[in-house]
């Protein structure tokens, strides 16, 4: 494996690519992980012009990125090193064309004498006991391929493999060979599943971790460390207090976090031996392991992984599977290497068969009448050699029986199904019908299961199973549960799909339907005592049963889980599959609640997939609220309508969440429920401090923060996603601000991190790292606005709240603009304002298109400044959203003051202060009373006019705005 990367230094930086670390004086530097990315390519080229095709292609994947996105995170990079666009010192821009690293490179410090040591190499072993292989013949050139696939993997260049070809031709074979000759490392296999695999999301490789962290237990720390989204979903591994505590810590974590949590894991348990990892059966792939599949093709740093997968083409194209636009992609830009299996060739075919009867003669008549037959489908040729020689134990003793058998009639039907009919009429008795209850379960399934569908004793079931498997014939085992007694249940699955497909086509429609019936409440009774089986396979089962009303409740359930796993991708699908059955349930409460608890999944898949204004999100929260109104008023439906409220808060239909925090207060009262109440208070709040009533929104917020400290820890702050208590503390900073309360704006800020930083609740940090940027906008505080900005940056990175996108750009942009970097300032609030409008979201935009106002004022270009500024008060006319109308006033005056028009300035501020004493919002009033005594053409009244304000401040002393208005008294005195 080649030599991790050297870190690299500069003046007083270091960038550690290997450790991921970017380091200045010793101390770490926090960057964006793209940001980082985008570093270490201009880096480790320097002098050399990176083009922007270049970085998008290297740190994006290939991505459609607009090269807006590069150009914000050079920006970033550029504050970070204190580098000027204008004269660098670092980064160059060549103008159209990209960018060039000019720094000075020191030499690295040199290696520690040994560190070049390898680890001898180890078995390739997938932990399962040994079996011998059946013998292949031909697939020279494929496995070679392979080897060679594994080799470059070996030495630390990823590898992805497809293997190709119809159900029967030898995928599996090849696989196992291959992985049987490969040495010096370790497997793992994953299957996808026909019936449930888009259901559950990332079901293979969950598998296969499982299979490595049980063969090692001290794996399960490493992937505690390293991967605890991934851990999470592997509840067995974990005690009842660690599970609890870490669903707390990773609630909200998104997809994008188990991408880079996935790859952390596999590069540390690949640091002392490679890993093959097995996905067979890609055509029954979920769509969040085929993203994974993307994301790991597309990456370009080193890691010890050959990827091995399988597939049927023909059926991912006709069935036009998500699988073929990502083979097309993939292809198109040579990221992954194909192996394409046909059937045996009538060389190949006879080659086959002589394995079979070592030193037999096989006549050439024989073959290709087998050939001709079979068309060489490795499947089909096994399966009639079988019958063969089960028919006629005698015929290949002779000298001359091979030769004999070429003259004979093959008795076997044209299709492979037939084929393998010919071959049901030799079972045992009963062994039929238990493989046909089996074909019911899947290609997976539990003994259990096809006992209870049967009415035997599993351990009977087992036995027939196992003594199918010992044969070789039907069945593989495919791994253990371990049930709650501490006894293990063994899975099997069937040795190939045209097995299981025969077997549930000799049911009857009637038989199906009972047969699903029955596997439905097996796996529900199965689940209790505590074998574990997916709401998605026991709705599928229901589903096909005929009984949609079970069906939907457990696709209902797994939607739930698909977004407790971080999938909103897999939950839409559910609802989806769910809705479409609805038509077939009776009118009625039961019904419009089934379709409640759908809606409402769905509206939290839409809101993390588009964000929480976007319209398929508005029309999810719409139907929730219609549902809701049909159905009696319970403290679990009131939390769906506090979803609704911010939904219409976010949208800017501020009356709106007034009146729906009137409904859910009145339930509160209703039930007692603390809970409702504290939630009505956050919601209403936040809404008034919005329209400018600042000291309705503080004795409201305040309200419901007496509640949170009363009832303290008895409040289920654990099944939230946001801490109550932390967002209000949050929610109280802007009214308290505008109010002239700066010191309690602060320990309101404080209190809520503090929170944060304990629950470590996503959604909760992104109220508080968002009015920790407003405190720090609003005290003129650059060092606070950078460092929640930075926190903002870092959400966007590790989770799927699309919320923190936009404000992250836009504060990441008033930052930039505090710096001096106007210009670049402004192009990332434009680009945050319009991210934001995208989602459909306009609560406090008055004041973001505010802060584009103040750069464009900066740099003098007052005609685009006033179109945005009456973009914005047209915005406060529309939703009454008065909260930052005295600071626009005030950017009016500037205007005004700078196209010379003094009269203009004069009714601009006298404007603000009205607006400001109107709302009795003492800290504007006293920003509005501070502008109108710093003008060249100010009068005594107007001095006296900020005496008055400034008399009647009581805190904040150590504030720039604060020392501005005591040094104009002063220079008055």
């Amino acid at each position: 494996m080649p030599a991790a990367p050297q870190p690299l230094r500069f003046d007083r930086f270091v960038l550690d690519e290997a450790n991921a670390l970017f380091t200045h004086d010793g101390r770490s530097v926090r960057l964006e992980p793209k940001a980082f990315a985008v570093l270490c390519e201009l880096v480790r080229q320097p002098g050399r012009l990176a083009t922007k095709d270049a970085l998008l292609d290297a740190v994006w994947g290939h991505r459609h990125v607009s090269e807006s996105v590069l150009k914000s995170v050079i920006s970033q990079l550029r504050s970070v090193l204190d580098d000027d666009a204008g004269r660098p010192r670092y980064i160059e821009t060549v103008s159209r064309r990209g960018y060039r690293f000019v720094g000075r490179l020191e030499a690295p410090h040199p290696a520690p004498a040994g560190s070049g040591a390898t680890t001898p190499a180890i078995p390739l072993t997938d932990g399962a006991a040994e079996q011998p292989l059946p013998p292949m013949i031909g697939r020279e050139s494929e496995l070679a391929r392979l080897h060679a696939c594994w080799q470059r993997a070996r030495a630390g260049q990823r590898q992805l493999v497809w293997v190709e070809g119809d159900a029967g031709v030898g995928k599996t074979t090849l696989i196992d060979r291959f992985v049987a000759e490969a040495g010096g490392g370790l497997s793992a296999r994953g299957q996808c599943v026909e019936q449930f695999g888009a259901g559950e999301p990332y079901l293979p490789l969950l598998e296969a971790l499982d299979a490595l962290v049980r063969r090692d237990a001290g794996r399960v720390a490493v992937m505690r460390q390293a991967a605890p989204t991934w851990l999470v979903q592997m509840p067995w591994l974990l005690t009842e207090a660690d599970r609890v505590a870490l669903r707390a810590e990773l609630a909200g974590a998104g997809q994008e976090r188990m991408v880079r949590e996935l790859w952390e894991l596999l590069a540390r348990l690949t640091h002392d031996a490679p890993l093959v990892l097995v996905t067979e059966d890609l055509h029954w792939s979920d769509q969040g392991t085929l993203r994974l599949m993307d994301h790991f093709a597309r990456q370009r740093n080193p890691l010890r992984l050959l990827w091995l997968t399988s597939f049927r083409l023909a059926q991912v194209i006709a069935e036009q599977h998500p699988l073929q636009a990502l083979r097309g992609e993939l292809r198109m830009h040579r990221l992954c290497e194909e192996l394409l299996l046909d059937s045996f060739s009538e060389t190949e075919l006879g080659a086959y068969v002589e394995s079979r009867v070592p030193g037999r003669a096989v006549a050439p008549a024989f073959v290709q009448s087998l050939h001709a037959h079979t068309d060489g489908l490795p499947l089909f040729v096994v399966s009639v050699i079988d019958g063969l020689l089960a028919s006629d134990a005698g015929l290949p003793t002779r000298a001359d029986g091979w030769a004999r058998a070429g003259e004979q009639v093959l008795s076997v039907p044209d299709g492979l199904a037939g084929a393998i009919e010919g071959q049901l009429a030799k079972l045992p008795p009963g062994t039929s019908e238990t493989l046909g209850a089996a074909s019911v379960c899947g290609m997976e399934f539990r003994a259990a299961t096809v006992a209870a569908l049967l009415g035997q004793e599993p351990a009977a079931v087992a036995s027939a199973c196992d003594e199918l498997v010992r044969r070789r014939s039907w069945l593989r085992e495919a791994g253990f549960n371990a049930l709650p007694d501490g006894g293990l249940d063994t899975k099997y699955a069937f040795r190939h799909a045209v097995y299981k497909h025969v077997f549930y086509q000799r049911l009857t429609a009637s038989q199906r339907i009972s047969a699903h019936r029955q596997a439905a409440r097996a796996l529900v009774q199965g689940r209790a005592a505590g074998v574990p089986a997916t709401s998605a396979e026991i709705a599928s089962h229901h589903e096909l049963g005929l009984e949609p009303r079970a069906a939907i409740s457990h696709y209902s359930a797994a939607a739930e889980s698909a977004l407790g796993h971080f999938a909103p991708q897999e939950a839409f699908q559910l609802t989806e599959r769910a809705l479409a059955l609805l038509p077939d349930c009776p009118p009625g409460a039961e019904t419009q609640e089934a379709e409640l608890s759908l809606a409402a999944s769905r509206g939290v898949a839409f809101s993390l997939l588009q964000g929480i204004a976007a319209p398929d999100t508005v029309a999810a929260f719409d139907r929730v609220r219609t549902l809701a109104e049909l159905l009696p008023q319970t403290p679990a439906r009131a939390l769906l309508l506090n979803s609704i409220g911010w939904n219409l808060f976010t949208r800017g239909d501020y009356e709106g969440a007034l009146a729906m925090t009137q409904r859910i207060e009145a339930i509160s009262q209703s039930f007692d429920d603390p809970v409702l109440f504290v939630f009505a208070c956050n919601l209403r709040g936040t809404t008034l401090a919005n329209m400018g009533r600042f000291g309705e929104a503080r004795r409201t917020l305040d309200d419901g923060l007496a509640v949170c400290v009363r009832d303290g820890e008895r409040l289920p702050v654990q099944q939230l996603y946001v801490d109550p208590e932390a967002s209000i503390c949050a929610n109280l900073v802007p009214p308290l601000l505008q109010l002239g309360l700066a010191d309690q704006a602060r320990t309101m800020a404080a209190h809520a991190m503090a929170r944060t930083e304990r629950r470590r609740q996503p959604m909760a940090r992104l109220v508080a790292h968002w009015c920790g940027c407003l405190l720090g906008v609003r005290l003129d505080d650059i060092h606070t606005a950078d460092g929640h900005t930075t926190q903002l940056e870092e959400l966007v990175a590790t989770t799927t709240i699309q919320q923190a996108l936009a404000p992250a750009r836009w504060f990441r942009g008033w930052v930039e603009m505090r710096r001096g970097r106007i210009e670049e300032g402004v192009a990332l609030v434009r680009e945050g304002v319009a991210l934001y409008e995208q989602s459909g979201t306009l609560a406090g935009s008055t004041e973001t298109l505010g802060y584009a106002v103040e750069g464009l004022v900066a740099l003098r270009r007052w005609d685009e400044a006033q179109k945005v500024l009456e973009r914005a008060i047209d915005l406060v006319e529309r939703f009454g959203e008065r909260l930052w109308m005295t600071e626009l006033l005030l950017l009016r005056a500037r205007i005004e003051a700078g196209r010379g028009d003094g009269d203009g300035e004069r009714r601009a501020i006298e404007a603000a202060l009205r607006e400001a004493r109107a709302a009795g919002a003492l800290g504007a009033e006293l920003r509005a009373a501070v502008a109108l005594a710093e003008r060249a053409a100010r009068t005594a009244a107007d001095l006296a006019t900020l005496r008055q304000v400034h008399a009647r401040v009581t805190e904040g002393f150590d504030t720039p705005l604060w020392a501005r208005a005591s040094a104009l008294l002063d220079g008055a005195a």
